[in-house]
């Protein structure tokens, strides 16, 4: 069954960029994970952010760079 993720860029005043490590692999990345039912793509972004930090965004001032369709046939 086809899946879609999202992921989110966190940039704060000073330019600087926010990455995570991920607890189970050790790999260094960006918040994100699969987009719910229903789920809109920001807030999917902004539910994981939440999730995997504890940050809160403003889906209003959130902008949207790039969609990018990876799905992969079995």
């Amino acid at each position: 069954r086809p899946a879609m993720g999202s992921a989110i860029i966190v940039i704060n005043q000073e330019g600087e960029g926010l990455i995570g490590k991920r607890l189970k692999s050790g790999v260094w990345g960006l918040s994100g994970g699969y987009i719910e039912l229903g789920e809109k793509i920001k807030a999917s972004s902004a539910r994981e952010l939440l999730e995997e930090t504890g940050i809160e965004v403003n889906i209003e001032e959130m902008r949207a760079l790039e969609v990018i369709n990876c799905l992969k046939k079995e």
